[in-house]
């Protein structure tokens, strides 16, 4: 199978609010960022098992956000109340991916946080407010997420776009399909740096663990 090249390699760059301090000025441009920061979030909790991002590329056969060493991750970001929502076409992808690289795990970083976009209005102070509002970290396998989808029954889902609306199949897992994940889970703590921005004592969760 074919995936995405790794962006360029260099050092985490630190945001200069007289440089590049990126005005917000619609939702999507702020979900852009928010995604942005916690790909990079992720990179820096992993970095020592090579963690890179990787760019976004259509025409590969299967998209993951970082590649590490051991195998793949997806990041997701999930605001106060928000459902899980896992795309179908990811998971066939995922699961080709698997067969092919038994040996490598798949991951789901699911980044829970207490921002809401409307209190932000330029890129730095964006950034400083996500570091303040996590509140956890969840590393979930590829075989978790198959056991809960194969359960409950994918829905069209409209994506946004700054273009024409497209539909496509998920699942948007409510909270009590997620909390097994969440339940009894090992608890560590990271202090990481995002652009600068530090997020300290990481709350970090293993779904993987029984």
């Amino acid at each position: 199978m074919r995936l995405p090249r790794p962006r360029d390699l260099g050092v985490q760059s630190v945001l200069w609010d007289w440089v590049d301090d990126a005005q917000l000025d619609t939702a999507l441009s702020t979900r852009t960022y928010i995604g942005d920061f916690f790909e990079e979030a992720t990179v820096q909790l992993y970095r020592h098992h090579g963690a890179h991002r990787l760019v976004t590329d259509s025409t590969a056969d299967v998209c993951p956000d970082i590649a590490m060493s051991s195998g793949w991750i997806e990041t997701k970001s999930l605001g106060r109340g928000s459902n899980v929502i896992i795309y179908e076409h990811s998971v066939e992808r995922y699961k080709r991916l698997q067969l092919v690289y038994p040996e490598r795990h798949i991951l789901f970083a699911l980044w829970r946080h207490k921002f809401q976009m409307k209190f932000a209005s330029r890129q730095s102070e964006l950034y400083e407010k996500l570091a303040l509002s996590i509140e956890s970290v969840l590393m979930v396998p590829l075989a978790e997420v198959l056991k809960v989808t194969s359960t409950i029954a994918p829905q069209p889902l409209r994506i946004r776009s700054e273009g024409p609306h497209q539909m496509v199949s998920a699942w948007r897992l409510p909270k009590s399909a997620t909390d097994v994940w969440y339940a009894g889970q090992q608890r560590l703590v990271h202090d990481i740096e995002v652009y600068g921005v530090p997020i300290r004592a990481l709350t970090v969760l293993d779904g993987a663990m029984p």
